[in-house]
């Protein structure tokens, strides 16, 4: 006897064997053969469609697209009453002599400087509560802070560049 197995195909062999091709292959020899999952009727969900969800969710990003497009285009921050506090400022300056109406001021005059902020556009507004917050500092005290003052002195710069730029109106701070 040889120690050789007959030719031909086994009799048995390992899991998936066929006696063909490789295994694991289908006995077509299209590759392998993969593994079914089988379901429970009612995990099974035919045609569920999912392009109305698609919809409504491009729906709400086109909306929120056209909604902050709207709102830049749209804003004005503050520049609505913009003519109303050139001519307040105007007013309360003299035409540009801010240093005099700060410093020569009466208690009507503060209380209308004090307003100011209420109609300034919102560029300059902060800047207005910075004057103001300083300028009573000073009054309130023998010392005024050094640092508030400087502060205080910045702003009015930016008031003064906006005065000139946006209202014709050149205020000499010193």
């Amino acid at each position: 006897m040889s120690d050789h197995p007959p030719p031909g195909p086994p009799s048995s062999g390992p899991p998936g064997w066929s006696g063909q091709g490789r295994p694991g292959w289908s006995s077509q020899g299209q590759g392998p053969a993969y593994p079914q999952q089988h379901l429970l009727p009612q995990e099974v969900h035919r045609g569920v469609n999912r392009k109305p969800l698609y919809l409504v969710i491009a729906a709400i990003v086109a909306m929120v697209v056209v909604a902050g497009v709207a709102f830049v285009l749209l804003r004005d921050d503050g520049e609505d009453n913009r003519a109303a506090y050139c001519a307040e400022l105007r007013d309360i300056t003299n035409d540009g002599d801010l240093g005099s109406a700060l410093s020569g001021a009466d208690a009507s005059m503060l209380d209308r400087i004090r307003k100011l902020p209420d109609t300034a556009p919102t560029v300059v507004a902060d800047d207005w509560t910075k004057v103001i917050d300083a300028m009573d500092s000073a009054i309130n005290s023998q010392s005024p802070d050094p640092s508030q003052l400087l502060t205080a002195f910045g702003a009015l710069r930016a008031i003064s560049t906006d005065a000139k730029q946006n209202c014709g109106l050149d205020l000499q701070l010193l």
